[in-house]
């Protein structure tokens, strides 16, 4: 696929069309960011004026499991 950064959409569309299960990675996706959360979720601190957005790497692997390579604060929200 390469390393790029394109939308969730733009996956999704990519692995279909490889006849590979959306489902499937997603699931993966979203138990390593819960699990990322919660094991950071006493050293987040809390402001209720505000929010802060996170940005996720993560790569999959030839065998589809999904793999997270960092966690970016602030990340850059250009295309």
């Amino acid at each position: 696929m390469g390393g790029c950064k394109i939308t969730l959409r733009m996956l999704r569309e990519k692995l279909s069309k490889q006849g590979i299960s959306w489902q499937k990675i997603e699931s993966q996706i979203d138990s390593i960011v819960v699990k990322s959360l919660v094991s950071v979720m006493n050293s987040i601190p809390q402001n209720p004026n505000c929010f802060e957005l996170f940005g996720y790497d993560i790569m999959i692997d030839q065998n589809l499991k999904c793999w997270l390579i960092e966690v970016n604060s602030s990340p850059s929200l250009e295309k």
